[in-house]
């Protein structure tokens, strides 16, 4: 199967963000389904690279809410995975803060702590007009 991303080993760039949010949506799919095949070996190696994945999806989207349906790929591939396998995959090296700040809690995979992080931007604006970052919970 041909990458929505990657052809004849080329990368492509999206010409909208529509048409980037639907790519990115369907790399999330395929590696969401990859997860699953490893969880059931009792492997990591996916669901870490799901991670990786989805901590640079953060850092390009720093500052604005994920997309819902991501989010919800996401829960449902580490669902699939048993505690051991989501503690050893969460300690990959991260980058985005909001992954670094989540990263305490994909072992119990505490989705109702994990979703708000995700689902809010990471940046809000106060009445000066002045950007700060969000408060932690």
């Amino acid at each position: 199967m041909e990458s929505p991303i990657v052809r004849d080993g080329v990368c492509r760039h999206a010409a909208t963000d529509e048409q980037l949010y639907k790519d990115i949506e369907e790399v999330l799919e395929g590696c969401s389904e990859l997860v699953s095949a490893c969880s059931e070996a009792g492997r990591s190696n996916a669901l870490s690279a799901l991670l990786i994945l989805w901590d640079g999806i953060c850092c390009y989207l720093e500052g604005r809410a994920k997309p819902a349906t991501w989010i919800n790929m996401l829960m449902r591939a580490a669902k699939k995975c048993s505690p051991d396998i989501r503690s050893s995959a969460a300690d990959v090296t991260l980058h985005s803060d909001v992954m670094r700040t989540s990263q305490p809690l994909w072992k119990a995979l505490k989705a109702e702590q994990l979703r708000p992080l995700f689902e809010v931007p990471d940046v809000v604006h106060n009445y000066e007009d002045t950007a700060r970052k969000r408060q932690k919970r």
